[in-house]
């Protein structure tokens, strides 16, 4: 409808002018073989529609309008490309055992961490039916510049 009105607006107010030419552009449609016509039948059981019954007086309040949205502040999403980034990781460490040094210090870090970055590697899956289990979980911590490999099956 939109092609027809020749606008790309999300909304179209429509008056009685433009729903008339809509009708004679799909009747020419139609004519020309580009458009197809979809009669219309009556149900069968249909009854005539009832004059719509009377409301009661009392109605439930509508319901309250939301607020305008404000306009927002302007965030450029290219802005950290012009910035150096930090020499990171500070380290990176294997945790093959919970018996490791490296494993207590992730499980202190991450109990103590507000963002986690994760990384998770496994076999492919080629063959129908199969479900290879994860074999490396990395997890780096942005506040330190900490990461620890995680062999999984060894855990």
């Amino acid at each position: 409808m939109r092609e027809m009105l020749v606008t790309c607006r999300p909304e179209v107010t429509l008056s009685t002018k433009m729903l008339l030419k809509l009708a004679g552009n799909a009747e020419e449609e139609v004519a020309a073989g580009l458009a197809e016509e979809v009669p219309i039948e009556p149900e069968p059981s249909a009854e005539p529609l009832a004059a719509p019954a009377k409301r009661e007086a009392s109605f439930a309040a509508p319901p309250p309008k939301k607020p305008k949205m404000t306009k927002r502040e302007f965030v450029d999403p290219d802005a950290w490309l012009d910035e150096d980034l930090g020499e990171y990781p500070n380290s990176i460490q294997l945790v093959s055992s919970t018996d490791s040094e490296s494993y207590a210090q992730l499980v202190e870090e991450a109990s103590q961490a507000t963002v986690v970055a994760y990384d998770a590697q496994w076999s492919p899956d080629f063959d129908e039916g199969t479900d290879n289990q994860i074999a490396l979980l990395q997890l780096a911590f942005p506040q330190s510049g900490n990461t620890y490999v995680l062999q999984l099956p060894l855990l």
